[in-house]
């Protein structure tokens, strides 16, 4: 609600706030929008590591949409920085993939 401003002022801070709380639990459409906001700096830093491993994450709980982002954010990293999103998304999955 808070990310399309739906109801409520539309406010990516807040959106961001709900939806890793929702990722963090597991819910795999949440860390799909998470990835989304880091890609595109939205309520945070453009961060596309970050992008890339919520995005992995939503990919594992099997978010068809994951995909094609995930490669889209995986064409702006170089390679360190894809092994350490890789490594990170293996560390959201093992807290955060057991929905």
């Amino acid at each position: 609600m808070h990310k399309k401003g739906d109801g409520v002022p539309q406010d990516n801070v807040e959106a961001l706030k709900w939806f890793r709380m929702a990722g963090e639990q597991g819910y795999p459409m949440a860390a799909y929008n998470l990835g989304v906001l880091y890609d595109n700096g939205n309520g945070v830093p453009e961060d596309d590591v970050e992008a890339y491993a919520w995005l992995f994450v939503a990919k594992y709980g099997r978010n068809q949409e994951a995909v094609e982002r995930m490669d889209s954010v995986a064409k702006e990293l170089t390679p360190d920085q894809l092994t350490r999103a890789k490594a990170l998304a293996g560390q959201y999955i093992d807290r955060y993939g057991k929905n």
